[in-house]
């Protein structure tokens, strides 16, 4: 599972290795592991989708935090256009949740 974790889509940076990988999926086990890791000076990194271009989503030790388990709509709002969402949603799940809707990103 390690090995899925230490690289991201650019072939151009070599795979890195967290020490740990951790899947919150609540705000609440987020801020946990963040106290603990300052509490400890312990690097972090967050990673969504790993689709990131240069190396962000990846980390050489220290705690890589998979975000993916936090993949709710919270929000959507029509009348004021805004969604709030966890910070693991993949645009396709953003998508596919606006476009019945009649709404898009803008982003794509």
């Amino acid at each position: 599972m390690k090995a899925a974790y230490s690289r991201n889509v650019d072939p151009a940076f070599p795979d890195r290795w967290a020490d740990i990988i951790v899947r919150p999926e609540t705000t609440e086990e987020v801020s946990d592991i963040v106290k603990i890791a300052n509490k400890y000076k312990i690097r972090m990194v967050p990673r969504g989708g790993g689709a990131d271009l240069v190396g962000g989503s990846v980390t050489e030790s220290g705690i890589l935090i998979d975000l993916t388990r936090m993949n709710q709509v919270i929000e959507f709002n029509k009348d004021d256009y805004y969604i709030v969402v966890g910070a693991g949603i993949t645009w396709g799940a953003l998508i596919s949740h606006l476009h019945p809707t009649g709404y898009t990103t803008g982003v794509i």
